[in-house]
């Protein structure tokens, strides 16, 4: 589908929800309008809790912007995009708007100062000066499966907004069962997702290739899809390669193979990967 005829549907649906004053659904479509105009690309990055998807955002931002724990964090949509200076613009569900500091973002994210989301926020925008994010806007999700509920349900809630996904699994622990039920529903709605075991480093030699083996006809099998990839790759190897300017490390990490299955999906697969979630 052309984006001219997106376009036409949005605009009718605009009218629609004009008619029948409903603020959100019409707050909803002008958002998705914003979207189409200007072909942004949301990369959502997925996966159950503590497989590492902050670690692995960082990593392919090239520095530490997103803050990890070892308790649920994320407890809201946080959308990270290109901008000239770092800085973070909280959107609240009452549409009002707060910029704020990078180093204040977790007041608004993390589990630990807004416990079940108390502070209405409906969103965190990240504007960092990064290279990757002038053709992607990457989106931190809540972890899947923690004891949370509310958080699963957010993340789940975004699944219809996503172009394409990043699906992060981890080499010490094996697919389980909610991350399969999860997928199941990505791979009925995402046009394209990247299958991503983190942790690579913890593991080595028989084990690994016996894990990644396991994982790849178990993925395979949910998404009904033969020969399936799964890239490599070590979050914790990549920051300490940024951190550290070693290029050899970053190299080991497998963070390069990543971002060049990313370039080669927004040259190749941009539009058509738009079009159909865009319909979704």
């Amino acid at each position: 589908m052309e984006f001219a005829k997106l376009t036409r549907g949005i605009e009718k649906l605009e009218r629609i929800t004009l008619d029948i004053k409903n603020d959100d659904l019409l707050n909803e479509v002008r958002q998705l309008d914003l979207k189409i105009k200007n072909e942004k690309f949301y990369l959502v990055v997925l996966g159950l809790f503590k497989r590492g998807k902050s670690s692995f955002i960082n990593s392919l931002i090239g520095k530490e912007i997103v803050p990890t724990d070892v308790i649920p964090l994320t407890s809201v949509i946080t959308i990270i995009e290109y901008g000239q200076k770092d800085y973070a613009l909280v959107s609240f569900r009452d549409r009002t708007e707060k910029a704020v500091d990078i180093n204040q973002i977790d007041d608004y994210i993390a589990e630990a100062k807004n416990p079940h989301n108390i502070k209405n926020v409906e969103r965190v925008n990240l504007f960092i000066n990064s290279d990757i994010l002038k053709s992607v806007s990457i989106i931190d999700t809540p972890g899947v499966g923690s004891t949370l509920e509310h958080n699963t349900e957010t993340t789940y809630a975004f699944i219809e907004k996503i172009d394409a996904a990043v699906f992060i699994i981890s080499a010490d622990i094996p697919v389980t069962e909610i991350e399969a039920n999860f997928l199941k529903k990505l791979c009925n709605t995402v046009p394209k997702i990247i299958f991503v075991l983190n942790k690579k480093d913890l593991i080595n030699g028989k084990d690994l290739e016996s894990i990644i083996s396991y994982n790849r006809k178990v993925l395979e099998n949910i998404c009904n899809n033969g020969g399936i990839e799964i890239h490599l790759m070590s979050a914790f190897q990549a920051m300490q390669g940024f951190k550290n300017n070693d290029a050899n490390l970053i190299e080991q990490s497998g963070i390069k193979n990543i971002t060049g299955e990313i370039n080669t999906i927004l040259k190749e697969k941009k539009s058509d990967i738009l079009s159909k979630s865009s319909v979704n």
